[in-house]
């Protein structure tokens, strides 16, 4: 049954802790535009497009959006380190892919009003709490393509499957690394989640991955040995398309600036021992990258 996305849901309830933050990320995208909508306890709401970003004083925000098969991971994002205290930011994955249908309004105060119109759009909703954004860290998301994900060759790819392409496809990619200073030490971390073909595919550093290339325009993680080794490798094809800016938490303050692009093109393969899962390229993924 499809339902309402209440976007504060569960931080209209939270107790604010000085210098902490917690916050959403509610995202609806198709093969043609973008919307993210970031809600956040202290500072409120952020808005960032395929053509911009708002924040939200400064724009009025109707959010009229029905969702409907939410799609949690198996276990919290963190794994075990959910339990370790003093960590600088917690992750979190409510749902990887689900049918959003509806409108978003936004009408800035000096400022066009637009409207985005989604009639068969895929949701993504995930969050963040703590205290500080990490000093160094690469995101990516996705679960939008133009064609059926599976490990074909776009020269192989045949009218049937260019049709199939307008509906729900059964991949989502969901992959951060980042710089995570803990008790005096520091310690690189990585959380990739992958819902391919009914089945979710995960490399973590609780897990034993290892984060092979960090660089902006690109990761490389791989966990496992032999036949069994898992490897993911994100190429942003573009970094500076679409990019836009918008604020992120210092111990708890938004005042530090990070951009993000929500409509880019970026490729994903991944293998397991010498078998290619897939390579496929997205033109409407999402990306942020940040160093300070």
């Amino acid at each position: 049954m499809a339902k309402r996305i209440h976007l504060v849901h569960r931080i209209g309830n939270t107790k604010i802790v000085k210098n902490t933050f917690e916050g959403y990320y509610i995202k609806v995208s198709d093969n043609e535009k973008a919307v993210a909508v970031i809600v956040e306890a202290t500072s409120g709401t952020q808005i960032i497009t395929s053509s911009g970003s708002f924040r939200g004083l400064d724009v009025k925000l109707t959010y009229d959006i029905k969702v409907n098969g939410l799609t949690p991971i198996k276990y919290d994002a963190m794994g075990p380190f959910k339990y370790f205290p003093f960590m600088e930011c917690r992750h979190s994955v409510q749902s990887m892919n689900h049918r959003a249908t509806g409108k978003i309004t936004i009408r800035p105060k000096n400022g066009q009003t637009q409207t985005f119109d989604f009639t068969n759009g895929h949701g993504y909703i995930e969050g963040d709490r703590g205290h500080s954004f990490p000093t160094r860290y690469f995101w990516t998301q996705c679960n939008v393509w133009e064609y059926p994900c599976h490990s074909v060759t776009s020269a192989e790819r045949t009218h049937s499957e260019e049709s199939q392409g307008r509906d729900r496809q059964p991949l989502s990619i969901m992959a951060t690394c980042a710089r995570i200073p803990y008790l005096g030490l520091k310690f690189w971390g990585a959380i990739c989640i992958i819902h391919y073909s009914g089945k979710e595919y995960r490399l973590a550093s609780y897990l034993g991955a290892r984060i092979k290339q960090f660089d902006r325009d690109k990761i490389v993680v791989t966990q496992g040995l032999g036949k069994r080794r898992k490897t993911l490798t994100v190429t942003i094809l573009d970094p500076n398309k679409n990019i836009h800016a918008l604020q992120a938490p210092i111990k708890g303050r938004f005042t530090r600036t990070i951009y993000e692009s929500v409509f880019t093109a970026v490729r994903y393969k991944f293998t397991i021992g010498e078998t290619t899962l897939f390579d496929v390229t997205s033109n409407a993924a999402a990306y942020e990258y940040s160093s300070i």
